[in-house]
């Protein structure tokens, strides 16, 4: 729910006062419920429950909140508006409050809120959005909400939000699974924080544009089920009326499709358990084949670098998925078209390999920032790559030609992909099977160094000593590369000035590498600015990847931080839950929980600690670490460094 749930309520009240001189909204009674709460609300809460996360220790001591107790919520809407209405309980208010419904566009996104801010000293009442993850980002204010008098001396309140803004996220219309909860704001400029109420998921609502909810449309019933008995006349064949071949009585059957006039395609090995799409002049980029697949994660290569001009770099098998294509037209040879479409800011490359290992062409950019000259492809002016795409264009591919497709999870968390292939004009010839170099030929002569791997390196990239770590038989972990010393680690910004430490096969739990930080106190959540010890991380192991793991401890009941970045300064993985809360974590599906360690990635908060787990980092990989202090005395600490299990891909640069 945001990074840190101090953060998130307290960010609803600095917005809340940022727009306390807000102009009116054009909302009239349409939005309105005439204090009617329906039969069956979205949610229902039971009363009573309310204040159960009120007595909270935070700045100025102890703090013991009133306010309102959630009873029930749905939606309306007309031609214009979407409208949100709250039913509570009277509890006196003199705290302004924030009440809060998250709903998504789909079953698990949970990513937009919908607002209303209750009046307060210095706050004046309004409604408003916020977006987050899937959703987008950013709040937008709308002007103030409306407040009436609910049945059994209950309150309903009713926020206003443009059909036009919510639907631009629900582009299908549909709110999904909505729960609701409660947070006091800030009140005489003093910061205060706390869930007052919560509710479980409830139902979902989809927008109609005559204020209900849109009825699924009827089921068609299947043609001939209501003919008389014995007539079995299917609907739909009267003579000018839409016949279809061979569906009427007394009709051929359609011909069979034409047997493909091709022999069976014959891959390498790396296509050898692959599947064999055949593609036809039939498919054209506007009715493509598709395949859908499910990609491995991928965290960079043997070498820690990406393919240099256009050629295959040392890829791992495990982090590759492979799919056979064969070519059948009527011409003698044609141009090939394959597209490969994944989600976006992710790094993934694509190869058409010939049965005997060599390239023929690839696309092969660095999609995180594509055109920067990280990647590239080949041939020449036969590929093309963007933030969610790689492709080859063209590629002249004669009768019962093929190739296997070699789709690369390079920089990813991997899941959902799908790959286009289809025919037109022929605009380039392969790359020659022989007499390339290979990517770490190229890398190494660009560094003005020998390479290393020169005697292992195959034409596909594969080094011949990864030969045989085949799919179930040692997979990454355990496939040794020759031993090859680093180069120094480069750090970005954050870490330019801090000491770098190599960790070792040898560091290990039992005997980690023993970093001495010191942290300045902070006691007020990192408010006025947090206070930090910086330094980098090189992993240097025998294997191709290892997992890196870092444990910071304190005091029980403090509160501290754990981040690993990239050089660009984003997150590779973190640990930074609210540690006196720890112990409090929600369980699914309530959506908020109070210790806020959900939004770790590869972390593990404990009361005592913040920790990151296995991230899985090639050799010569590394990180820079800073430890934060968000609530405690400081002082001196040690933190512990090692390798291990890798178990969680770190989230891609940038992301």
């Amino acid at each position: 729910m945001g990074k840190r749930f101090w953060s998130l309520v307290l960010a609803g009240a600095l917005i809340a006062g940022a727009f306390t001189a807000l102009p009116a909204h054009a909302q009239t009674e349409a939005g309105a419920t005439g204090g009617v709460v329906p039969a069956t609300p979205n949610i229902v809460d039971p009363g009573g429950d309310a204040n159960g996360h009120s007595a909270v220790t935070g700045v100025g001591g102890g703090l013991v909140m009133t306010g309102a107790d959630i009873l029930a919520v749905w939606f309306t809407n007309d031609s214009e508006n979407l409208y949100t209405h709250v039913q509570v309980s009277t509890n006196a208010r003199a705290e302004s409050l924030t009440f809060i419904t998250y709903v998504g566009p789909a079953a698990g996104t949970d990513c937009m809120q919908l607002r209303m801010t209750t009046e307060g000293e210095g706050v004046d009442p309004f409604s408003s959005i916020s977006l987050s993850g899937d959703c987008g980002a950013g709040v937008t204010p709308y002007g103030p909400l409306l407040e009436e008098v609910g049945p059994d001396d209950t309150t309903i309140l009713t926020g206003t939000y443009p059909l036009a803004d919510v639907t631009k996220v629900a582009t299908s219309g549909l709110l999904a699974e909505p729960d609701s909860l409660v947070g006091v704001n800030l009140r005489d400029a003093t910061p205060r924080a706390g869930i007052i109420d919560d509710t479980e998921v409830g139902t979902d609502y989809v927008i109609g544009s005559d204020g209900g909810a849109v009825a699924a449309p009827p089921t068609a019933e299947p043609p001939g089920k209501a003919d008389p008995p014995g007539k079995g006349k299917k609907k739909g064949c009267k003579k000018g009326k839409g016949k279809k071949k061979g569906a009427c009585p007394g009709k051929k059957k359609p011909k069979p499709p034409a047997a493909p006039s091709c022999p069976a395609y014959v891959p390498g090995e790396e296509g050898a358990e692959a599947e064999t799409a055949i593609v036809t002049d039939a498919a054209t980029e506007e009715a493509p084949v598709v395949i859908e697949l499910t990609a491995p994660a991928g965290g960079g290569n043997d070498l820690g670098i990406p393919g240099i001009a256009g050629q295959p770099s040392v890829y791992d098998e495990t982090a590759s998925l492979f799919h056979n294509i064969q070519v059948d037209t009527a011409a003698a040879d044609v141009g090939l078209y394959v597209r490969y479409e994944f989600a976006d800011h992710h790094d993934y490359d694509l190869y058409l390999n010939r049965p005997d290992g060599s390239t023929a062409a690839n696309s092969g950019d660095f999609n995180v920032a594509p055109g920067e000259g990280l990647g590239g492809g080949s041939p020449d002016g036969g590929w093309e790559a963007g933030t969610n795409y790689e492709q080859v264009m063209g590629v002249r591919t004669a009768d019962c030609g093929g190739y296997t497709a070699r789709l690369v999870s390079y920089l990813t968390t991997g899941g959902a992909t799908t790959l286009k292939i289809w025919l037109g004009d022929a605009t380039v010839d392969p790359v020659p099977a022989e007499g390339g170099e290979t990517a770490a030929d190229m890398f190494f002569t660009a560094m003005r160094m020998p390479n290393p791997l020169a005697d292992s390196a195959q034409a596909s990239g594969t080094p011949a000593a990864n030969k045989g770590c085949k799919k179930g038989k040692g997979k990454k972990k355990g496939c040794k590369k020759p031993p090859v010393a680093c180069a120094p680690y480069t750090p970005g910004e954050m870490g330019a000035s801090a000491e770098t430490l190599a960790v070792t096969d040898a560091h290990t739990a039992e005997a980690p590498l023993l970093v001495p930080i010191t942290l300045d106190a902070d006691f007020d959540e990192g408010l006025q600015g947090r206070t930090s010890s910086i330094f980098n991380v090189q992993v240097d192991s025998a294997s191709s990847s290892a997992g890196l793991y870092v444990t910071f401890e304190f005091d029980t009941r403090r509160d501290y931080d754990l981040y690993a970045y990239w050089p660009d300064g984003s997150e590779a993985a973190s640990s930074h839950g609210f540690n006196p809360l720890a112990e409090a974590q929600a369980p699914e599906p309530v959506p908020f929980d109070p210790s806020n360690t959900r939004t770790n990635h590869a972390g593990e908060t404990t009361a005592s600690s913040e920790n990151l787990v296995g991230v899985i980092t090639p050799d010569c990989g590394g990180y820079t670490i800073e430890a934060a202090n968000f609530f405690g005395e400081g002082g001196d600490f040690e933190v512990k460094v090692w390798l291990g299990e890798g178990t969680t891909e770190p989230l891609a640069p940038g992301a």
